[in-house]
């Protein structure tokens, strides 16, 4: 390995971009690293409809799928500081040239080269010393070291990527499996529905036909009937031309004969025709409802709890599962203006104390508190309510302050009044300026278009994945998504800022 005055800038510790050493290096898809800031100014970044490049193997990159390598920058750091104390070494020996005498010694304090005792300077502070030999071995064997365990945690997270790609393939085999389940079980279903369909369509024939038919002879035998009646009526009237006792004997005769011929009458259809119509509207009717069940128990298993715990069996290797957390507010940490209940489990504006309203610098602040819960891995979600005042429940038109979400531990030493990622908080609510529902972004606050008001947010958080979303916890919708969050490693806190009068935040359970 190189002499610690020997460490020279390389492509392993610049930026291909800017063509500095990494500042806050973040790694891509394809597995390059570039600078952060660095990033907008690959090829096709923000470009519509085109997706950006590496500038190094133009593979694809998705914007918001990066992730910051610590591992690099504290590598680029501690290279760094090698350079500096090299360059500080370099200084020194011509000092010492100067004085005709060489640095043999090494501050075992401070880690530096100086002079012999007996000729070092009075500024110069007593501390124990080694060789200068001795020390630098020290370092390289410190650096040997460190590289070991960064070369070891390196193939850690391959072994893990390998994993995790293989995981993936396997879940993916099962969800084609599943997805042929699916196609089998409707295309079962629709051959049977068009089974019935045409049964059924074939039956309703049947009896168009049947009718069609009864109707047709029925009307064959009223028309003889007509014609009979209309001879038999002729022949009435002629006979009456008759003397009176040939008359009496004719006419007994024809009404015999009228007399046969009616009981040979067709019947009345009205009531059969009546009765099968019935009939086939009662079963046509219970077709319907057989469907319409059928179409409810469907939709009733496709709605998303059945779903979520479809998903939830065959991505559970990939995910780990969501716990709910009752959230309790500090009081150590809640701002003067702030009331907590005695429950902890709500917040509302009150009254300044009298012992803290000289405390200007304190009541300057947000007013806000963190939640006692702390995070450092896993999947977590809570929620809160927003209860308003019954006489004003457009919260959106009020000139109120509320914002939920969850903040780095280290925030509470944040006098400032920016809310954003940049300073630690990931957070949504509504400001009097703008009025609107707001995802409060790193560049400038991002407004967001519901369909309707939300009276209940769940905020979720998953360590892991860097990621704090928020869900209306009425209707299951996705409010908003932070990703590629920056957690550093700190414990999350959930976070509640509040202000103007009549609004309440609670804590679900």
């Amino acid at each position: 390995m190189a002499a610690p005055g020997s460490f020279q800038e390389s492509s392993d510790q610049t930026c291909s971009i800017c063509k500095q050493c990494f500042d806050n290096p973040v790694t891509i898809d394809c597995g390059h690293n570039f600078c952060q800031a660095c990033l907008p100014l690959l090829p096709h970044w923000g470009e519509p409809n085109r997706d950006p490049a590496c500038l190094l193997c133009s593979e694809t990159v998705h914007q918001k799928n990066f992730k910051p390598n610590q591992q690099l920058a504290n590598l680029v750091e501690l290279i760094r500081k090698l350079q500096e104390g090299a360059k500080r070494d370099a200084e020194r020996r011509e000092v010492s040239k100067s004085h005709q005498d060489p640095l043999r010694l090494s501050c075992k304090e401070g880690q530096a080269p100086i002079r012999t005792v007996s000729k070092c300077n009075k500024e110069d502070k007593i501390h124990d010393v080694i060789p200068a030999e001795v020390a630098a071995q020290g370092s390289k064997e410190r650096i040997q070291t460190q590289l070991k365990s960064w070369e070891k945690e390196k193939q850690n997270f391959v072994n893990q990527k390998r994993s995790e790609e293989e995981e993936k393939q396997k879940c993916l085999k099962q969800l084609d499996t599943e997805k042929q389940k699916i196609k089998d079980a409707f295309k079962k279903m629709q051959k049977s529905l068009e089974e019935k369909e045409s049964s059924s369509l074939a039956r309703l024939r049947n009896l168009e036909k049947e009718i069609k038919k009864k109707v047709a002879e029925n009307g064959n035998r009223l028309s003889e009937d007509i014609s009979y009646l209309t001879n038999l009526i002729a022949e009435l009237e002629k006979k009456c031309e008759q003397p009176p006792q040939v008359l009496l004997k004719d006419i007994e005769s024809t009404l015999l004969r009228y007399e046969e011929k009616r009981a040979e009458h067709s019947v009345d259809l009205s009531t059969w025709l009546e009765e099968r119509l019935k009939i086939c509207c009662e079963k046509s009717s219970a077709v319907v409802n057989a469907m319409v069940k059928c179409a409810d128990s469907l939709e009733e298993a496709l709605k998303k709890e059945g779903l979520n715990k479809f998903l939830s069996h065959t991505t559970a290797p990939l995910e780990q599962k969501l716990e709910k957390v009752s959230v309790t507010l500090d009081p150590q940490t809640a701002h003067p203006l702030l009331t907590l209940s005695a429950d902890l489990k709500s917040v509302k504006i009150g009254e300044v104390p009298d012992d803290q309203a000289e405390d200007m610098d304190e009541l300057h602040c947000i007013p806000y508190v963190l939640g006692r819960e702390k995070f450092t891995a896993g999947r977590h979600g809570w929620e809160v309510e927003l209860d308003l005042n019954a006489e004003d429940e457009e919260y959106m038109d009020r000139e109120c302050l509320w914002i939920i979400g969850a903040a780095r531990e280290s925030f509470q030493k944040n006098r400032g009044f920016d809310l954003s990622p940049k300073v630690g908080v990931w957070a949504v609510g509504v400001c009097p300026f703008s009025k609107k529902l707001t995802a409060f972004t790193s560049r400038e606050p991002t407004h967001l278009r519901l369909a309707h008001q939300v009276r209940k947010i769940q905020v979720s958080l998953d360590y892991k994945a860097r990621q704090v979303e928020f869900f209306d916890a009425n209707t299951n919708a996705s409010i908003f998504t932070f990703s590629a969050a920056s957690f550093t490693g700190e414990a999350i806190r959930p976070f509640f800022c509040l202000g103007g009068e009549g609004l309440e935040l609670k804590c679900g359970n």
